[in-house]
């Protein structure tokens, strides 16, 4: 139902291919990736609400060597992108990654599901961006999209869940 980490590097490294095939960003950062083996438990067993059902699966995970996006909990724009989210009643946390050595100096906004929420997809894609904001939320917001001024946004979602982003989508009004 998910992606893997190898999946999620295939997947990031696409969409941050069409980005610069859309001129949306000028460079794709050439990522040093290592892999190696590791187990997982919980996919399937998990969802069905009984962990143990399922023994662990061997998988192969990805590292980013040299990794140069890092997460920031200190900064004003974190705690009030953390604030704004908590008022609309979103209970998943905000993450802000910031990369002073990004090869494009853009704010990228995800909001998104588990998809991106696991398997080192936001820190791959975060080695690209001078600031990436993670909003696990099944529907962007106006509210926070005016706090992140984002060049880009990518919103995310399972296609069983679709019905949930017709609910939620936020059509607060902008007050700047």
């Amino acid at each position: 139902t998910h992606w893997n980490y190898e999946g999620a590097y295939e997947g990031i490294s696409e969409i941050i291919d069409y980005l610069v095939s859309e001129k949306l960003i000028s460079n794709k950062k050439n990522l040093d990736i290592s892999k190696y083996d590791s187990t997982y438990k919980g996919e399937f067993s998990a969802m069905m609400g009984y962990e143990r059902l399922f023994p662990e699966e061997k998988i192969r995970k990805t590292r980013i060597n040299n990794q140069m996006a890092v997460l920031d909990s200190d900064s004003f724009y974190f705690k009030e992108a953390s604030r704004i989210n908590t008022e609309r009643g979103e209970t998943r946390p905000v993450e802000y990654y910031r990369n002073s050595s990004a090869p494009n100096l853009k704010t990228i906004a995800v909001f998104h599901d588990s998809f991106f929420g696991n398997f080192n997809a936001l820190p791959l894609i975060a080695e690209n961006f001078e600031n990436t904001v993670s909003v696990w939320s099944w529907a962007p917001s106006a509210k926070l999209i005016d706090h992140i001024k984002p060049n880009i946004v990518i919103v995310e979602i399972t296609e069983r869940y679709i019905d949930h982003l017709k609910n939620k989508i936020d059509y607060e009004i902008s007050s700047t």
